[in-house]
């Protein structure tokens, strides 16, 4: 989570680049919380910062745990693969009966909800069984923030973190940048 990353300048001579390929390293951050509000106002706050050019938001999600031990999961917005082939047919199909006929309209819509639907089952973030898993680790009634970032300043992220009461779950971040993070939420 640097900004040397983001500028996408080389590194120095004799360092190891910071991820191989040409896909940038996604980090998972699990922070866990005392209830599900702070885990939405920490989804909200990250959204402000992908907003600021602060970090790269690859996935988000806020993980609950009710007291009977359900966990659910609410994926931040992001449509099923059925309501985004829904969708798609409703865009490509009405325009489409208006310029060229019924039948091509309805072949048109079909084949852009085939897409959309395929389009939306790509694996881009975290599977529902990772959420499902970190939820069975949360005490009843806690939730949880899951992001994962590919990019990010650090700086403004530790000012942000601070803000809640939390504690850092999981994550995969360097040594350096985890304890820096954990202090951040540790703190008044």
């Amino acid at each position: 989570m640097t900004t040397l990353q983001r500028t996408g300048r080389a590194p120095a001579a004799g360092t190891a680049p910071p991820h191989a390929g040409g896909a940038p390293r996604r980090h998972v951050v699990v922070i866990a919380f005392p209830d599900v509000f702070r885990a939405h106002e920490a989804m909200l706050a990250a959204a402000r910062l992908e907003r600021r050019l602060s970090i790269v938001l690859n996935d988000a999600a806020v993980v609950t745990r009710d007291a009977a031990g359900r966990v659910r999961v609410n994926r931040g917005g992001r449509p099923s693969p059925a309501a985004a082939a829904l969708g798609a047919f409703a865009a490509a199909g009405l325009p489409l009966q208006w310029v060229v006929g019924t039948w091509i309209a309805l072949a048109g819509g079909a084949l852009a909800a085939l897409v959309a639907g395929l389009w939306s089952r790509r694996a881009v973030g975290f599977t529902a069984r990772t959420l499902r898993r970190l939820g069975t680790r949360l005490e009843p009634g806690g939730a949880a923030g899951c992001f994962l970032v590919s990019h990010g300043h650090l700086a403004h992220v530790l000012a942000e973190v601070r803000r809640f009461d939390g504690r850092l779950l999981e994550t995969t971040l360097p040594g350096e940048v985890r304890e820096q993070l954990a202090e951040a939420l540790a703190a008044p």
